[in-house]
């Protein structure tokens, strides 16, 4: 099963996984639900992986797809805990606020799907317009595009995420952007390591940061 999944990734044109990685990336700007956002933000990792699976050696590849899965593991346990909460902080503002009143506004409350959707617009006109100025030489233009895209999204969705956790997989995308163009270029294992060691940081500040953020809010809250 697993190598027809593969088959059929590989059967894919550097069009069309263009087309799929940034349907992903997309989706962590317009879903708010964090368990389902970091299910896009692993789909990101498949796609790299079958971006650079005809280009770097197998055992990189599959290094790489294991660094996906831990970091899927990693936040999957962050992302539980923010969504429960959510829904505490929802449940007790609606039972705090007067009859006929609106419930006060949350910590963990976001812009919303428009704001979401402008900031996603300007993040692929951005990516869009640096690809055409510097496009990247030896990788095919659709790559590089998809790779510029994963850079812009990420920097953009860092910049209005709500909460360390979405500014996580902002910062995520914008590494996975960066890693899934080197990785085409330099195919080196001490570079891989390197960027392995990187992502394992990135991860467990992430997780961190989070776990630091529910504390205060918490406290904030009972106090």
């Amino acid at each position: 099963m697993a190598s027809g999944f593969w088959g059929l990734l590989d059967a894919l044109s550097p069009a069309q996984l263009t087309v799929a990685i940034s349907v992903a990336s997309a989706a962590l700007f317009l879903i708010e639900e964090r368990r389902l956002g970091l299910v896009a933000l692993a789909v990101q990792y498949v796609l790299i992986g079958a971006i650079i699976g005809g280009h770097v050696y197998r055992p990189i590849l599959f290094l790489f797809m294991g660094i996906g899965a831990a970091v899927f593991l990693v936040l999957l346990l962050s992302a539980g805990r923010v969504e429960r909460a959510v829904r505490e902080a929802s449940t007790a503002g609606a039972s705090s606020s007067a009859p006929g009143e609106e419930p006060p506004p949350q910590a963990y409350e976001s812009m919303g799907p428009l704001f979401h959707s402008m900031a996603l617009v300007l993040a692929g006109i951005s990516a869009y317009g640096v690809w055409r100025a510097y496009p990247i030489a030896d990788i095919p233009p659709e790559l590089s595009l998809a790779s510029y895209w994963l850079v812009g999204c990420g920097l953009v969705l860092a910049l209005i995420g709500s909460g360390p956790l979405r500014i996580g997989f902002g910062l995520l995308t914008f590494v996975n952007g960066v890693v899934s163009a080197y990785l085409l270029i330099e195919r080196s294992l001490l570079v891989f390591t390197l960027v392995g060691a990187l992502y394992g940081v990135l991860v467990l500040a992430i997780a961190f940061c989070t776990e630091i953020w529910l504390m205060t809010l918490r406290g904030g809250t009972e106090g």
